[in-house]
């Protein structure tokens, strides 16, 4: 714990900062989401000025880590996205997908593996 008066001040101010970076994140995050996620550019395209919004803002601000620099990198990728939802192919990244089949595939392993357990155990007794 800290012993200086300063320092309980900016413990609790660094908190209210994490709590406040953590939510700016997540919605930057959540908005990309829905972009990448579209069926259709007009979908797309409709979600972007909210994620544009956001971007400016935390960069303006300096919340969620994000700089002028960072916000303009997202707003390449969206029109990137954008623009391969608009020929017809997937905008969410192939890590994404391997990371959600893989983590699909854990998650059916594991209930297999406690199922099996769970008869086993009804077995013994």
């Amino acid at each position: 714990m800290p012993t200086h008066k300063s320092a309980e001040k900016r413990l609790l101010t660094a908190e209210k900062a994490r709590l406040v970076n953590r939510a700016v994140r997540s919605a930057i995050r959540t908005s990309l989401k829905k972009v990448r996620t579209s069926a259709t550019a007009e979908e797309a395209a409709k979600e972007v000025p909210n994620l544009y919004s956001m971007l400016d803002k935390a960069a303006r601000r300096g919340q969620g880590g994000m700089t002028k620099n960072a916000a303009s990198n997202y707003k390449s990728k969206v029109q990137k996205a954008i623009a391969t939802i608009a020929a017809g192919g997937s905008a969410v990244p192939p890590v994404a997908k391997a990371k959600s089949v893989m983590a699909s595939k854990a998650k059916a392993a594991k209930a297999k593996a406690a199922k099996a357990a769970k008869a086993a155990q009804s077995q013994v007794r």
